[in-house]
């Protein structure tokens, strides 16, 4: 039978991991399978370099009991602009009922522990003893840390820049008694013998004397008119010429079945005890027994939400603006709203947001001008009227989406939008074209939610933490693959990245030592500048060129710190566990022989890389075809030689295998796996005994010319790694040879 040949460049693979595509559509540059890769926006696809230990790394001696890291929460928090510093950074950390502090403005980051923590059992809400086991949330602003967790009160941490110390202050939050009690009376009855809880009512509505001569209003009104003012009467509306209350002209006053304004009093939103702010006895106490456990900071102001209680689930308080430590806690306006002289509403004032519709408020987030509200049910925008910002006077509340959120640690802000893991996928904010209002957006839909829901556990996606790299663009999930077991929540062993320049994602899968496994239990991003501990030569000062050296003519050295700027890095909080217990350390993504942990036993634990393209149809799935050839193009990562005995080898080596898989195939079974073989071959030999420890091939880019066996209507390729090797491929071009014919 004639055959037909082509040839096909396939060089972009931007599309990352797609699981959501048939075989007949599948992109040309995504794959349907990846692990441990990078993605680049460039094209290629390379390893991911081995986790290990941060460089010159130290181990936090807290000596933790291995039963706390199972069953305390556990976690991760950047804290900037630390004491109102711009530069300055401090990575919270928190270990059951233990906040400790770390400096991230240097590294290692594990050797800046702060000497002081907090002890959030100090905060325990009423009737709580097992504040650890819940993760706090946490927001900064005017320099303050603001820490909220539902079994905490919530409090602020300052910090002392001349002492290296902190304080630690509990909000006592307040507002005005908008609600009142009930009295089972209606709006205008008045009646003729008074409650205590009619009596709290008409005080909580202005009913008090302003003092001096002037009578108890309540009194008089009933000594005139033998019975009570109702729910809908001022006192104040009927004063006569000698500024006096005048029962007999209110009577005259139409006020109809409107309430009156109320909210005289201040209280405590979580213990409101009514008998203390009235003096009144009888009224009983309103207790909530958990309180808010998101925080923000937006607007000049600190914001609590989300105490779960079915009554005041969707009520968030506000403070006023932040001026200094005085006004952090008032969560009302500063004018008695039932004063007759002044009673208006400023837009410096503080208050409560009401969303009737939210069911469990999970998380609280600013993006752009406008503070987003989300709950297990849905998410809501709160933000200012027009162009501007929130004020009190001029606000609204919209309802964005009934997506909700599973986790709030999973909320991640890239560049002003936020992302989140929802339990219908991984959501992102986008603007309406035709209403130019904000609406989430699947991310996962059309690429891997297949993934996202067969392969992450249920629980995991409620832990789950992310972080993003503003210089890579990436933001970094950590999750736990051991199912719904709760004793796994907080240790990490995978990641999910999504490229926020190709809009792909792909898994990572991090090694397991065979005991005392290092485990990840927090994400994090390095600031784009700080100082990195290096090690130096040391120079003479005098002329600033001689080198320093020993009695024995060796050179001197010495670690310093030297700024670096220009890029961020994901970093990673780590449990280092021994027999019993575990301490704390730090590592990163910085392990060039492709192995992980190595720090911890001096060998490490080798992890595969590995994807797997789509199917190459080349528009016909009729016609049986062969590849008689593919050519591979891949970067040459050698740099240079390394000795080794009485030879050397080379420094940063790659290597790659392929396999051609035909026919739809997943299984050897089916008999149409080819056969693995090696195409990353070096064009030029290089020298084992070299004069220069340099080497360069004079070829970036290495070409290879592999035969391809056997035979079908469709193509898929398999590449895996070699252990200790690199690899980074910019793509293949694969010699098709078709038959003519059906």
């Amino acid at each position: 039978m004639p055959k037909t040949d082509s040839l096909k460049v396939y060089n972009t693979f931007v599309g990352g991991l797609v699981t959501e595509a048939t075989p007949l559509t599948f992109p040309e540059n995504a794959t349907q399978s990846a692990l441990n890769c990078i993605f680049d926006k460039k094209g290629d696809i390379r390893r991911r370099l081995g986790i290990n230990y941060e460089s010159s790394y130290s181990i936090t001696n807290k000596n933790v009991a291995e039963s706390v890291w199972q069953t305390q929460a556990v976690g991760c928090f950047q804290w900037d602009e630390v004491a109102g510093d711009g530069n300055r950074h401090f990575l919270v950390a928190q270990v059951g009922p233990t906040l400790y502090y770390f400096d991230i403005n240097s590294q290692p980051v594990s050797g800046n522990l702060k000497s002081f923590t907090t002890d959030i059992s100090s905060f325990a809400a009423p009737g709580i003893t097992d504040v650890g086991t819940e993760l706090v949330d946490i927001s900064f602003g005017k320099g303050f840390l603001f820490v909220a967790s539902k079994k905490i009160k919530p409090f602020y941490v300052t910090y002392n820049v001349s002492g290296d110390s902190i304080t630690n202050t509990e909000i006592a939050l307040e507002i005005r008694d908008f609600d009142g009690v009930e009295d089972t009376l209606g709006i205008d009855e008045e009646p003729t013998s008074l409650s205590t809880l009619h009596h709290y009512n008409l005080r909580n509505q202005g009913w008090v004397s302003p003092g001096g001569s002037v009578a108890d209003p309540i009194t008089t009104y009933h000594s005139s008119q033998s019975k009570y003012p109702g729910n809908n009467k001022q006192w104040w509306a009927a004063k006569n010429t000698s500024d006096d209350f005048d029962p007999a002209e209110l009577t005259k006053i139409f006020f109809g079945n409107t309430r009156a304004p109320r909210g005289h009093y201040i209280i405590d939103p979580f213990n409101k005890d009514r008998d203390t702010v009235s003096g009144l006895s009888g009224i009983a106490t309103e207790t909530f027994t958990t309180r808010p456990q998101t925080t923000a900071f937006y607007a000049g102001r600190s914001w609590y939400g989300g105490p779960p209680e079915s009554t005041i689930s969707g009520h968030i308080y506000f403070s006023q603006i932040i001026e200094d430590e005085s006004n952090i806690h008032r969560c009302y306006q500063e004018a008695d709203p039932t004063s007759e002289e002044i009673s208006d509403l400023i837009d410096t004032d503080g208050g409560v947001v009401v969303i009737p519709d939210a069911g469990n408020v999970l998380a609280l987030r600013v993006t752009g001008e406008s503070l987003l509200v989300f709950a297990d049910n849905g998410l809501w925008e709160i933000s200012g009227t027009g162009s501007s910002t929130f004020v009190p006077t001029d606000y609204s509340v919209s309802k964005v989406s009934s997506v909700g959120i599973v986790g709030k640690r999973t909320i991640v802000d890239v560049e002003g939008t936020p992302i989140w893991w929802s339990d219908r996928g991984i959501y992102s904010i986008g603007r309406n074209q035709v209403t130019d209002r904000i609406e989430a957006q699947s991310l996962t839909k059309q690429t891997i939610q297949t993934f996202y829901d067969s392969t992450i556990p249920s629980v995991s996606k409620v832990y789950a933490q992310g972080s993003y790299d503003s210089v890579t663009g990436r933001v970094t999930w950590g999750w736990n693959s051991g199912g719904n077991d709760t004793n796994y929540r907080f240790k990490f062993n995978r990641a999910l990245v999504f490229d926020s320049n190709i809009g792909g994602f792909y898994p990572w899968s991090f090694g397991e030592l065979a005991s005392n496994a290092p485990y990840v239990f927090g994400i994090f991003t390095l600031p784009s500048i700080g100082n990195v501990k290096e090690t130096d030569t040391v120079i003479q000062a005098s002329d600033g060129q001689t080198v320093v050296r020993a009695s024995d003519g060796e050179t001197v050295v010495a670690d310093v710190e030297v700024l670096r700027g220009g890029s961020t890095t994901t970093g990673f909080i780590v449990a280092e566990p021994g027999t019993n217990e575990s301490e704390i350390t730090f590592a990163q993504l910085n392990d060039d022989s492709f192995v992980d942990w190595k720090a911890k036993d001096g060998t490490g634990v080798n992890f595969t890389s590995s994807f797997e393209t789509g199917y190459l149809l080349e528009g016909n799935v009729t016609n049986r075809r062969q590849a008689p050839h593919i050519f591979v193009y891949t970067k040459r990562t050698e740099t240079g030689y390394v000795a080794s005995g009485d030879s050397h080898v080379l420094q940063n080596p790659s290597s790659c295998y392929m396999q051609a898989r035909w026919d739809f195939a997943d299984n050897s079974n089916s008999s149409k796996f080819g056969r693995r073989q090696q195409v990353y071959r070096i064009l030029k030999d290089y020298d084992k005994t070299p004069t220069s420890l340099d080497f360069n091939s004079g070829f970036p880019v290495t070409i290879t010319r592999n035969k391809v066996r056997g035979s079908g209507k469709a193509l898929h390729l398999f590449f895996d790694s070699e252990d200790g090797k690199d690899f980074d491929i910019f793509g293949w071009a694969v010699h098709y040879s078709d038959n003519a014919g059906m």
